[in-house]
C-alpha cells in the first residue's frame, strides 16, 4: 500500500472518530457504575460540548453520588430540544452534598433552558453552604419536580437556600417548582430579582417545605407574575411580586413573625393584580398571620386566617389601595385584636367576613382604639356591613384539619348570600352565590348525600343512570365523582359525594328502555356550560334535587341530512382525523323553538349522521364534560341538502371547537358568541372568534343608546353610563346578527 493512501485512511479514520464523539446527544442514557456514564457530571460535561437533538433523558441508577455539575445553554438549541434528569423507575438516587463556597450546588442551571429534574434525593451536610439546585444567568422554562431535599439549619444566609433562583441581575422566567419535599436550609425556595432586573413568571405548586431556619420557607421578591398553588409551608411566606399573580389553595403555618407577608417593591408598591384565594394561614404566639403593606390591586377571598397571639394582631394591612377582602374567616384565640389597618386608600372593600377573638374586639384603624364589630361597622370606612362576629368550629385543629365542623349549637353554619361578584370554577365572575365559609380542601374525605327524582310532575324517567360531576383538581375537565341508577319511581341517590359546593348532574336515559328521552343536565340543558351548577351551601347537610327529563320531539321526515366527524386533537402533534372519538353523544335540535328531534352516537371512526330531515333550521351540539364549546352549528337545510363535514375538534386541555368545511363560518361563529356576565354591573364582555364585528345596545323602546364598530376578539364594553334595567345587545358581522337580552342591576 502506498504511503499516501495509508495517510489518507488514517486521516479519514480520525475524522470519523472525532465526528462520532461530537454527535449531539439524543434518546436515553443510563448513569451509574458500568453504564454509559458513571456520573451525572460526566454526562452533563458531554452534553455541554455537543448539545441535544430532541429529548435527552439521563436515567440515574440507584446509588449514592457525590458529584456536582453545571448545565450550560444547549449547544445549537432548536425547538423541541430538552433534557430530563431522573432516577431509573423505582430506584433511590441520592446525592450527598458537602458544599464549599466555590461549588455551592449539586446542579447549577447556568442559563440552561428546558431542563427537568425529577425523582432524586439531595442531602446536604454543610450548615453554611447547602444550595442544592441553583438557577442563574437567565435559566428559563425548567422544571424541578418531585424531588426530596434535606439540609441542616442554614441560618439566614443565601448560601444556605435549598433551591435558589439567583438574584444577580439576570431574568430567569417560566420555571416550575412542583411537588418537592424540602426540609431545612435557611429558605426552602427563593426566587429573587434585584431592584433593576425582575424575575419572570414562575410557578410554585404542591411543595412541602419545613424546617427553614430563616423567617421564610418560600421567598419571592422582584418577581413579575406567576403562581403559588397548593403548597404546604411550615414557615413564613414572603411575596414581593408585580403583574398578575395567584396564591391559591395553600396551607401556611409558622411560629415566625409573619405567616404570609405581601410587600411592595422597595416598600413602594406591588401593582398586582394579585389574587389570594382559599388559603389556610395559621400564626402562633407572636405572629402576623397575614401582613400586607404597600400593595394595590389585591383580591382576597375565602381564606381561613387564624392566630394565637397576644403580641400581634391576626392581620395587618397598611398603605394599600384597590383591595377587596371578602368571605374570609379571621380569628385570634388570644386576648388580642384581629385586625389592624392604617393608611388605607379610598378603594378598599372589606365585607362578608366572619371574625372572632377572645377579647371580643375586631381591631383598630390608624392607631385608634380597639373596637367591637358594631363600632367597626360605624366608622367612616363603613367596613363589614354584612360581616358577623361568631366563633367557627373546625374538624380537628390538632391534625390541622381546618374544614368547618357541623355543630348544632353554632349559628355560624347558617348561610348568607353575597351579592358581590366572585369567581366560578374557571375564574370567571359569578353573581349572587352562597358564601363559601373559609378555605376548603377539595380533595378532603368529607362526603355528603345528594338525592332526588327525575320527574317533572307529568312524566317520570324510570330507566337509566344519573352521573354527578365536580371540579376536584382545578383542571379543565370535570371529574366524575358518582353514578346512580334510576329507580322505578325516578329516584336516584349519591351516598358519599365529596363536598365541593358546586356540582353538575347529568341524566343518561337507557337507550333501549327509554328511547324517547335525551341525555341532558339538571335543567334540561344539553351541555354542561349552558347550565348553572347545583349549589350545596353547607357540607353538614345533604341536598335533594329535582331533575327534569328532556324528551324527544317528533322529527318528521324529509329529504335532507347532516353528518360529520368528531376528533380528539389534544396533545402535541395531533391533527384532525387522526384520533376519532367513538361513543360520543351528538344531539340535533330544531329551532325555533328549541326542540330535540334526534340524537345519535359517533361510530368507531368518530362519524355521526342524521338522515331523513325535513326542511328547517337545526342546531348540532356535543358535550364533553368540563370543556366549553366555542362553536355551536346553526344550519339551515332545504330541498334535499346533504350537509356534510360538520366536524368538531375536541382539545381536552382547552375547549370544543368547530373544524367544519363548507359551512358559513360567520354564521357559526356569531351563533357561538358569548355575552357575560349577565346580569352585569359596570361592564360586559363579548367573547367571540369573529375577526371583526359591530355592536349596538338598544333600550326597551328600540332606541340605540350605544354603538361601536370594527371590534374584535374578546371586547369589554363599559356600561357605567347605563341605568339599571333590561337592554338588547346586538352583535353584527357581514350581515348576520345575534341579539341577546341583558340586564343591568
Amino acid at each position: 500500500m502506498k504511503t499516501s493512501t495509508l495517510k489518507g485512511l488514517v486521516i479519514l479514520l480520525i475524522f470519523l472518530t472525532v465526528k462520532s464523539s461530537f454527535a449531539q446527544l439524543s434518546g436515553t442514557y443510563t448513569i451509574g457504575s458500568g453504564e454509559t456514564y458513571s456520573t451525572l457530571k460526566a454526562a452533563v460535561d458531554q452534553l455541554n460540548i455537543v448539545g441535544a437533538d430532541g429529548l435527552v433523558e439521563f436515567e440515574i441508577k440507584a446509588g449514592t453520588y457525590s458529584d456536582f455539575c453545571t448545565i450550560d445553554p444547549l449547544v445549537g438549541y432548536s425547538e423541541g430540544d430538552s433534557v430530563a434528569i431522573k432516577s431509573v423507575e423505582g430506584d433511590v438516587v441520592r446525592f450527598n452534598h458537602s458544599n464549599t463556597s466555590a461549588n455551592n450546588y449539586v446542579i447549577k442551571l447556568d442559563g440552561a433552558s428546558h431542563v427537568s429534574i425529577s425523582g432524586l434525593s439531595f442531602i446536604g451536610s454543610h450548615t453554611n453552604y447547602c444550595n442544592m439546585i441553583n438557577l442563574t444567568n437567565g435559566a428559563s422554562y425548567n422544571t424541578i419536580n418531585r424531588n426530596y431535599f434535606e439540609a441542616p439549619d442554614g441560618g439566614t444566609m443565601n448560601s444556605a437556600v435549598v433551591i435558589f433562583d439567583d438574584e444577580t441581575g439576570s431574568n430567569e422566567r417560566h420555571n416550575v417548582y412542583s411537588f418537592n419535599e424540602i426540609i431545612g436550609g435557611s429558605i426552602g425556595i427563593k426566587i429573587s430579582g434585584d431592584g433593576t432586573t425582575h424575575q419572570g413568571p414562575s410557578k410554585v405548586e404542591g411543595n412541602s417545605i419545613s424546617g427553614s431556619s430563616y423567617d421564610y420557607g418560600l421567598k419571592m421578591e422582584f418577581v413579575n407574575g406567576g403562581s403559588v398553588i397548593a403548597n404546604d409551608v411550615r414557615s413564613g411566606i414572603y411575596l414581593d411580586v408585580d403583574s398578575s399573580f395567584v396564591v391559591k389553595n395553600n396551607y401556611f403555618e409558622t411560629d415566625k413573625e409573619y405567616c404570609l407577608r405581601i410587600m411592595g417593591h422597595d416598600q413602594s408598591t406591588a401593582k398586582g393584580p394579585m389574587s389570594v384565594i382559599n388559603n389556610v394561614l395559621i400564626g402562633s404566639w407572636n405572629t402576623f398571620a397575614l401582613h400586607i403593606q404597600h400593595s394595590t390591586n389585591l383580591k382576597m377571598y375565602h381564606n381561613t386566617i387564624l392566630n394565637n397571639s397576644s403580641g400581634r394582631q391576626t392581620m395587618y394591612m397598611g398603605n394599600v389601595d384597590n383591595v377587596e377582602f371578602m368571605n374570609n374567616i379571621v380569628t385570634n384565640e388570644e386576648f388580642n385584636d384581629i385586625l389592624s389597618f392604617s393608611s388605607l386608600g379610598a378603594n378598599v372593600t372589606v365585607d362578608y367576613n366572619t371574625y372572632y377573638s377572645s377579647n371580643a374586639k375586631v381591631g383598630s384603624i390608624d392607631g385608634g382604639a380597639s373596637i367591637n364589630l358594631s363600632d367597626w361597622k360605624a366608622t367612616a370606612f363603613a367596613f363589614d356591613a354584612n360581616s358577623r362576629y361568631d366563633r367557627p368550629f373546625f374538624k380537628s385543629t390538632s391534625t390541622r384539619d381546618y374544614r368547618l365542623k357541623c355543630t348544632s349549637g353554632s349559628a355560624f353554619h347558617s348561610s348568607f348570600i353575597v351579592a358581590e361578584a366572585l369567581y366560578d370554577k374557571n375564574d370567571l365572575p359569578r353573581l349572587t352565590v352562597p358564601v363559601w365559609k373559609g378555605a376548603y380542601n377539595a380533595l378532603a374525605s368529607d362526603s355528603i348525600t345528594i338525592d332526588g327524582f327525575v320527574a317533572d310532575g307529568l312524566d317520570t324517567l324510570r330507566n337509566g343512570i344519573v352521573k354527578i360531576y365536580g371540579d376536584m383538581t382545578s383542571k379543565v375537565l370535570l371529574d366524575s365523582i358518582g353514578m346512580s341508577s334510576i329507580g322505578a319511581n325516578g329516584y336516584f341517590k349519591f351516598d358519599k359525594v365529596p363536598y365541593l359546593r358546586e356540582y353538575w348532574v347529568k341524566v343518561i336515559p337507557d337507550r333501549v328502555l327509554a328511547p324517547d328521552y335525551v341525555t341532558c343536565y339538571q335543567d334540561t340543558s344539553l351541555r354542561w356550560d349552558e347550565t348553572d351548577p347545583i349549589i350545596v351551601t353547607d357540607s353538614c347537610d345533604g341536598q335533594q334535587i329535582l331533575l327534569v327529563p328532556r324528551k324527544l320531539a317528533d322529527k318528521g321526515t324529509g329529504p335532507n341530512s347532516i353528518s360529520g366527524t368528531i376528533t380528539d386533537i389534544s396533545g402535541s402533534g395531533k391533527a384532525f382525523g387522526t384520533d376519532p372519538i367513538p361513543g360520543l353523544d351528538v344531539v340535533l335540535d330544531r329551532i325555533p323553538p328549541s326542540k330535540t328531534v334526534a340524537f345519535t352516537t359517533t361510530d368507531e371512526n368518530g362519524y355521526y349522521e342524521f338522515g331523513d330531515l325535513p326542511d328547517g333550521n337545526y342546531v348540532v351540539s356535543i358535550d364533553y364534560e368540563g370543556l366549553h364549546s366555542d362553536t355551536i352549528y346553526d344550519i339551515n337545510i332545504a330541498g334535499g341538502t346533504e350537509r356534510e363535514y360538520l366536524d368538531y375538534c375536541v382539545d381536552r386541555n382547552d375547549r370544543i371547537q368547530g373544524c367544519a368545511s363548507g359551512v358559513n363560518t360567520e354564521e357559526v361563529m356569531i351563533t357561538s358568541t358569548k355575552i357575560f356576565p349577565n346580569p352585569f354591573q359596570n361592564e360586559i364582555t363579548i367573547q367571540t372568534d369573529l375577526n371583526s364585528f359591530d355592536m349596538m345596545i338598544y333600550n326597551m323602546e328600540g332606541k340605540i343608546i350605544s354603538s361601536q364598530n370594527n371590534l374584535s376578539s374578546n371586547y369589554t364594553v363599559s356600561t357605567t353610563n347605563l341605568s339599571p334595567g333590561v337592554y338588547l345587545l346586538e352583535v353584527i358581522s357581514n350581515g348576520i346578527s345575534k341579539k341577546t337580552s341583558v340586564v343591568k342591576y
